[in-house]
């Protein structure tokens, strides 16, 4: 499975058909078909019952189809805020921090900071002062 093959899947499902989805992808209607059909072979079933006119999604296409969105969105998200970080946009910082600090300094820290740099990323992790430098 792929994102090709996922994002093809939803856009017949949006468009209704191979055929309009084919159109506004700028693909061969035979290249969604190919791809819905390794999709189907990687998942074990169908997903749309295509002895309907319009096609309609089967059990599998209904309890896909909705975890394919937000896969997509997850990996556009990605995509975007990775190609920012690259381009110097947004940062990443990663904080290791004792639990001492957890009620005293670190929430007004954390918050001061997310104030002056809302597009850098803070990881926090907790680490015990033997494995801090």
């Amino acid at each position: 499975m792929n994102l090709r093959q996922i994002r093809y899947f939803c856009a017949v499902v949006e468009a209704g058909s191979a055929t309009q989805a084919a159109e506004a992808l700028f693909v061969a209607p035979t290249a969604i078909s190919m791809q819905l059909a390794q999709l189907e072979e990687h998942l074990g079933g169908e997903l749309f019952d295509r002895s309907r006119r319009p096609m309609e999604l089967t059990s599998l296409g209904k309890y896909f189809y909705p975890r394919a969105k937000e896969l997509l969105s997850h990996a556009g998200r990605l995509d975007d805020e990775t190609r920012d970080i690259a381009a110097g946009k947004r940062g990443w910082l990663g904080i290791g921090f004792v639990r001492s600090t957890t009620f005293s300094v670190l929430p007004s820290a954390v918050r001061k900071f997310r104030q002056s740099c809302p597009e850098v990323h803070l990881d926090l992790v907790e680490v015990l002062s033997e494995y801090q430098p």
